[in-house]
């Protein structure tokens, strides 16, 4: 793969670090259904750290809830979560 500027190769997809708000878009899309944190953590491609640091963000923000199920503890996207990733989904075809 030959490069032309610096530019062209930091904005290469498979090199480039995900934003905060990636990450976030992330969990979201995972939970749509409502997810464990184990199915969370692999759809969204994150590390058990960085699931704790984010889901209180996004359950006290409102962007997703908890529901307790006789299979455990399920995450789901709340429709305010729902908004989120739309206006996120716009912004990046922007």
């Amino acid at each position: 793969m030959a490069i032309s500027s610096i530019e062209e190769f930091h904005s290469d997809e498979r090199i480039r670090r995900r934003s905060r708000m990636d990450i976030i878009a992330g969990i979201l899309e995972s939970a749509t259904n409502g997810a464990k944190k184990t199915r969370i953590m692999y759809k969204a491609a994150l590390n058990f750290r960085q699931l704790q640091r984010y889901l209180p963000l996004l359950l006290k923000r409102g962007l997703m809830k908890i529901e307790n199920t006789n299979k455990g503890t399920v995450y789901k996207t709340t429709e305010k979560g729902r908004d989120f990733l739309r206006k996120y989904e716009e912004l990046r075809r922007l």
